[in-house]
Formats: C-alpha cells, sequence, structure tokens
C-alpha cells in the first residue's frame, strides 16, 4: 500500500463517500446531481433509470447489481446491489459470486 499522508486519506475518502453516494442517489432516480453554479438538475421526478433485474437469488428474489466496490476499512472487494423496493445491499464478491445469486 502507498505511503499516504493522513490528511489527504482522508480527503480522498470523503471525496470517494460523497462520489459513492451521488451515484448511488442517481442509479436510484431519485437524485438532483450539483451543477456548476452550486445548484440542482433534477435527474428524474421518480424511478430514474428503469429497474431491470440482473440477478436472481437462491430463494428466488430478483435484484440488479449497482456497481462493484471496495470496503474502506479492510480494502476487500464488495458488491453493492438493490431489490424492487429500493432497498441497497452490500455484500462481498466472494459471498456473492458463491452461487447464492444467478445472472439472468
Amino acid at each position: 500500500m502507498y505511503d499516504i499522508p493522513a490528511q489527504r486519506r482522508n480527503r480522498i475518502g470523503i471525496i470517494y463517500m460523497r462520489l459513492t453516494a451521488l451515484l448511488l442517489s442517481l442509479l436510484k432516480g431519485d437524485a438532483r446531481a450539483p451543477t456548476r453554479a452550486g445548484g440542482s438538475l433534477l435527474i428524474s421526478e421518480r424511478g430514474g433509470i428503469p429497474w431491470t433485474a440482473s440477478h436472481r437469488h437462491k430463494k428466488g428474489n430478483l435484484y440488479r447489481v449497482l456497481a462493484p466496490a471496495i470496503l474502506e476499512s479492510d480494502r476487500s472487494e464488495v458488491v453493492i446491489y438493490d431489490d424492487e423496493e429500493g432497498t441497497i445491499w452490500v455484500r462481498s464478491k466472494a459471498e456473492f459470486y458463491d452461487g447464492r445469486f444467478r445472472e439472468l
């Protein structure tokens, strides 16, 4: 791992968290994206990107993968996904691809 000063690591972490939150909001379709003027631009009124399942859990529920990510605490790979109701889930990549979920 690179030796990054603590102050810079904190700044990078804050930027990463803000970008992740914005990305997830945009994917859910209920976000307002910042503009250069500091205002906001309505992405969509409801629903945003049409929800289309990408995976089925072994118990039958449908889910959509939003993004791969890195867990900050231990740098492990995770998968961020949601269900039709909009609940956002995070699971380790190894667990997600161990046969619990089937790609549609």
